[in-house]
């Protein structure tokens, strides 16, 4: 196929979150500069429509590096000095908070930051190509040469990469695009997704339950959350597991260790089993005052013979005692992570990248953003707030490459 192509100042590969902050940071800091997005969909921004089950959890007021892995720590100044209420008034978008610090739009719509982000892009006249399926990214003779699968070319001076992650049934193979730049790239894995275990959970399915939770690697704990559990079909779900699936590195070997009644005492707990293993109860529902009923007659199903035809008073020590140790430590083998996509981002991706630019080591005038970077956030806003702050840099970055060069080259003359 013939090869047809266009020039620009900046282009932006990607026109998800972190794509259209980069784009809007690009052409607010100089109005001149021509900036395209390239996105390979039919329309942009459509993973921003499923955040927050569709209420957009836009950042989060309690933002610090503590949220975050992969090489957050590198990348802490930009994570931690911007200000997203800024930038949505920018946007003309109002902004609530909820009790927990969490931050959404003020019509509990992601459609409205959608509409808010594309409103001001075509404001800016940012040009946008849809359809366009990026393969391939090289330098030669000062520009940078943007290709597309179908023969398309962009000619660019500078080029910012926000493709996000294989995350979401939306994303295409990204491993071709990212190995033509020759930076370091660490494995993606999926994250924010549920844990399929080794355990039969059926009988729990659908149910939900508060624990402390601990992910095990060999004996050791690797992290800790606390919150609500949700069972589904042959997995554990519920925000608490899907942050702890960030810190899971291998194939196999991981656990999940619950504490079933995270606030209250050894002792509460003992007096609430000696107390109603005198009632005339059959031993199934002697939990039925602490766990949602189907958990609390899978944990006894456990530690029991015949908990379903025999009374309580017929427990024996040991099995109290069994059934007590469990409500401490009810562990689980880890079998899988959820597949790839359902999960709500990716850990892994380009590492080494300039801490105050996101610049790339490997080609000048090239920088990345958003979940492509080797950071992760937790739950919470935390991931929509480093595509908001990471786009921003790379866009003013790209921006101020731009002015640079131009001010060699006058030098030069």
């Amino acid at each position: 196929m013939q090869s047809t192509y266009k020039k620009y100042d900046v282009c932006v590969i990607g026109a998800g979150a972190s794509g259209l902050c980069a784009a809007i940071a690009a052409k607010r800091s100089d109005p001149d500069v021509s900036v395209v997005m390239l996105e390979e969909k039919d329309r942009v921004g459509q993973k921003i429509l499923a955040t927050g089950n569709g209420r957009c959890n836009l950042s989060n007021s309690h933002m610090d590096i503590s949220h975050y892995g992969g090489e957050a720590d590198r990348y802490s100044k930009i994570i931690e000095n911007a200000s997203d209420e800024e930038f949505f008034r920018s946007l003309s978008l109002i902004v609530y908070e909820d009790q927990d610090g969490r931050m959404y739009p003020y019509s509990n719509q992601a459609a409205s930051v959608l509409n808010a982000l594309l409103r001001t892009a075509d404001s800016l006249g940012i040009d946008t190509e849809c359809g366009f399926r990026v393969d391939g990214v090289k330098k030669e003779k000062g520009r940078i040469i943007v290709s597309a699968d179908n023969g398309r070319e962009v000619f660019a001076s500078t080029v910012v990469i926000a493709i996000g992650t294989p995350a979401g049934k939306y994303k295409y193979d990204m491993q071709p695009l990212l190995t033509t730049t020759g930076d370091e790239l660490v494995a993606f894995r999926p994250a924010l997704v549920p844990m399929y275990v080794t355990q039969d959970v059926r009988q729990m399915k659908g149910a939900r339950f508060k624990a402390d939770v601990c992910l095990v690697k060999d004996g050791m704990v690797v992290a800790e959350e606390n919150g609500e559990v949700q069972v589904g079909d042959g997995y554990l779900g519920g925000i608490c597991i899907m942050n702890l699936s960030r810190f899971v590195k291998e194939d196999s070997g991981y656990e999940l260790t619950f504490d079933m009644a995270p606030g209250v005492t050894d002792r509460e707990l003992d007096e609430y089993i000696e107390k109603i293993v005198k009632e005339p109860v059959k031993i199934s529902d002697v939990l039925s005052g602490l766990l949602p009923k189907r958990v609390g007659e899978e944990l006894i199903r456990s530690c029991c013979d015949d908990p379903f035809k025999r009374m309580a008073e017929s427990l024996t020590h040991e099995e109290k005692k069994k059934i007590s140790e469990k409500l401490r430590g009810w562990t689980f083998s880890v079998r899988s992570l959820g597949p790839v996509n359902l999960a709500q981002i990716s850990t892994g991706g380009v590492c080494g990248l300039d801490a105050d630019t996101l610049a790339s080591p490997s080609i000048d005038g090239l920088f990345y953003c958003g979940e492509v970077v080797n950071v992760d956030g937790e739950c919470g806003g935390y991931n929509l707030h480093w595509a908001w702050t990471s786009g921003s840099t790379a866009g003013r970055s790209a921006v101020d490459f731009l002015h640079n060069k131009r001010l060699e080259i006058t030098d030069e003359i």
